[in-house]
């Protein structure tokens, strides 16, 4: 199994110690992995990638994978020319490779909110233009604007109505920038530096249960088994840091586990229910967003949250969900997350090899 990256020289950035982890597990149970960056010509039976050796990645000429993890980056380059004739290749040599792509959040939602069971669990969206944020404006106390293709928490506006004025709120990594606006036309033209460089979405806002007055969210990281199944690996909750609205890690958010959150505002009865129905509710997405998205998709991390009424949502849906460790917990150990990728990666050479679609 290998793992595709950006460019030479390598540099695995916050997928280093991950990649790491799976080289060791791959050592465990007889597999082979290396890293690679995208080549710029592909010819069968070898490819130029890095193994990981005495604590660095030695570059080498390899046999080629029999299955592939996308861990590129940057969308723009599985836009790239280079990207789309590398992976028609893999199709024609039957090679298969997840996760396919960046899912933006506009795609997500529409399959989802297709799928009636899960629709209920979906906060109000649209699509930005001037016409629907002046409706919003006027009939929604809280509204959310999110980048289709953002990441990390960045460029989310918040918009809250007090009284006939607006307050617009900016997500960054310094602190929660605050505009104090007194008419519609004045909040469109403080949006304007942003919807005019990225495609937005209205998100309606949600009045979440918080600890210590912070916002909280849960991600749910979603592997693939044998069989197509999905799991959980693992789950943790996501305090966002004072004075901000989003609780990505990036963006300066504290990590806790599920119960210790939950313990702030809920009884145990409460907090069992709730536990249960978010790991079904994330299981069910991950089903519906690998049966319908165009590609194999392997591992999902399932952002979930839950309102001052108890009830959960479904917030966001990440195909190259983060791996980053805190420094404070840096070990030795190999996370769930990287054996449940190596091992459906043994499931899947096994199934192919059986079909003879890998020699």
């Amino acid at each position: 199994m290998t793992e595709i990256l950006e460019e030479e020289p390598i540099d695995l950035k916050s997928i280093s110690q991950f990649s790491i982890e799976l080289t060791k597990y791959s050592e465990e149970v007889g597999a082979f992995f290396y890293v690679f960056t995208l080549p710029q010509s592909l010819a069968a039976p070898s490819l130029e990638g890095y193994v990981f050796t005495n604590n660095e990645w030695i570059k080498h000429t390899l046999p080629f994978p029999h299955i592939i993890h996308n861990r590129l980056h940057k969308r723009k380059n599985e836009k790239s020319n280079v990207f789309l004739s590398f992976t028609e290749q893999l199709k024609d040599w039957n090679v298969p490779y997840f996760n396919e792509s960046f899912l933006d959040k506009w795609t997500v939602y529409y399959h989802l909110q297709e799928a009636e069971h899960l629709k209920p669990y979906l906060p109000e969206t649209e699509l930005y233009n001037k016409e629907t944020i002046i409706n919003w404006l006027e009939r929604e106390e809280v509204i959310f604007l999110k980048p289709i293709n953002g990441s990390q928490g960045k460029h989310i506006l918040k918009i809250e109505k007090e009284d006939e004025s607006f307050i617009v709120s900016h997500s960054s990594f310094q602190q929660e920038k605050k505009h104090y606006l007194n008419t519609a036309k004045e909040v469109i033209n403080r949006l304007s530096p942003y919807v005019t460089r990225r495609d937005y979405l209205i998100q309606k806002g949600i009045p979440l249960f918080q600890v210590e007055g912070k916002p909280v969210d849960f991600r749910y990281l979603c592997h693939r088994t044998e069989n197509d199944r999905w799991k959980i690996t693992s789950s943790v909750s996501r305090i966002s840091k004072p004075g901000q609205f989003v609780s990505n890690i990036a963006q300066g958010g504290q990590l806790s586990t599920v119960q210790q959150a939950l313990r702030a505002s809920f009884s145990k009865e409460e907090i069992k229910h709730l536990q249960k129905h978010m790991r079904s509710l994330a299981i069910d997405v991950a089903y519906e967003i690998s049966s319908v998205a165009t590609g194999m998709y392997a591992e999902l991390g399932i952002d979930l949250a839950i309102d001052i009424d108890g009830k959960p949502w479904i917030i966001e849906v990440n195909t190259k969900p983060s791996k980053n460790v805190d420094g404070d917990e840096q070990t030795t150990a190999i996370r769930p997350s990287a054996k449940a990728i190596i091992l459906y990666c043994l499931y899947l050479v096994h199934e192919t090899t059986k079909e003879g679609r890998v020699e």
